[in-house]
C-alpha cells in the first residue's frame, strides 16, 4: 500500500491566508505612508483657518476685549458767531481773503457772499496709549438763493482741505436748491485729527450754517489724569 505526497489542502489554504495578510500589511503600510503627507499638509491649512476666524469680527465665536477706559465727547454750536483757528485754513480764506475770508463768521447768516468757518477745540485725553475713532462732524446748511448753487463745504487742518462734503464736494444735490431749503451733512472725520483737538470745517458763501456738531469716541489702556 503506497502513501501519497500530495500536501493536505488545509495547508495551501494556510500558507495562501498567510501571504495575503502579509500582502494587505503591506499594501496598508503603504496607504499610511502615502496619508502622512496629506496630513502634514492639512495642519497649515487648519492653522490659518483659525487665525481667520480670530482676526474677523463676523465670525462666530469671535470674542473682542471691551476697551477698560473709553473716552467721548460732543461739542455744539448752534447760535453766535463762528470762531475759526485761521491757521487751520487755506490762506485764501483766511482773513482779507475770498470774499473777506472768514471774518464774521456767523450762525444762521442772512447775507450772500459770506463765508462761514469754524474750529472745534477740545483737550485730547491725557490718559496713556489711547486711541480715537473717526469723529462724526455733522452740519445743517440753508440755502440763501434760489436756482443754481454750487457752494462746497470742507474738513480743513493745517491749511489743508482734508475732504468734502458727501456727495462730491457740493452741498446741494444736482447744485440747485431752493432759497430757505436745508439740508444735513455728516463728515468722518480722521482719528489723527481727533487726536489734535482741533477740528475745522467751512461751508461757501451763498449757504448759510444753521447748526453744528461734532461728536468723538475712543478708547485709553490707562485712566484719563484728572484735570
Amino acid at each position: 500500500m503506497s502513501t501519497s505526497t500530495h500536501s493536505s489542502p488545509f495547508t495551501r489554504r494556510r500558507v495562501s491566508a498567510a501571504l495575503l495578510a502579509a500582502l494587505f500589511i503591506l499594501g496598508s503600510g503603504g496607504a499610511m505612508a502615502q496619508a502622512e503627507p496629506d496630513a502634514v499638509r492639512m495642519a497649515p491649512q487648519q492653522q490659518s483657518e483659525q487665525r481667520f476666524d480670530m482676526s474677523s469680527p463676523t465670525k462666530p465665536g469671535f470674542g473682542r476685549t471691551a476697551c477698560p477706559h473709553p473716552i467721548s465727547g460732543v461739542r455744539e454750536l448752534n447760535s453766535g458767531p463762528g470762531t475759526p483757528v485761521m491757521s487751520d485754513f487755506p490762506s485764501q480764506y483766511q482773513s482779507g481773503g475770498l470774499h473777506g475770508g472768514l471774518q464774521g463768521s456767523v450762525i444762521g447768516q442772512t447775507q450772500t457772499d459770506k463765508w462761514f468757518g469754524h474750529t472745534f477745540e477740545f483737550k485730547p485725553s491725557g490718559g496713556k496709549c489711547c486711541s480715537y475713532n473717526p469723529g462724526k462732524l455733522t452740519v445743517v446748511y440753508k440755502s440763501l438763493t434760489n436756482g443754481p448753487n454750487n457752494d462746497g463745504s470742507y474738513v480743513v487742518h493745517n491749511g489743508q482741505v482734508v475732504n468734502f462734503s458727501p456727495t462730491a464736494q457740493y452741498i446741494w444735490p444736482g447744485q440747485t436748491a431752493t432759497l430757505g431749503q436745508t439740508i444735513t451733512k455728516v463728515f468722518a472725520v480722521p482719528p489723527g485729527i481727533m487726536a489734535s483737538g482741533q477740528v475745522s470745517f467751512m461751508a461757501q458763501d451763498d449757504t448759510a450754517v444753521l447748526s453744528a456738531r461734532l461728536e468723538g469716541t475712543g478708547c485709553c489702556v490707562e485712566p484719563t489724569p484728572v484735570q
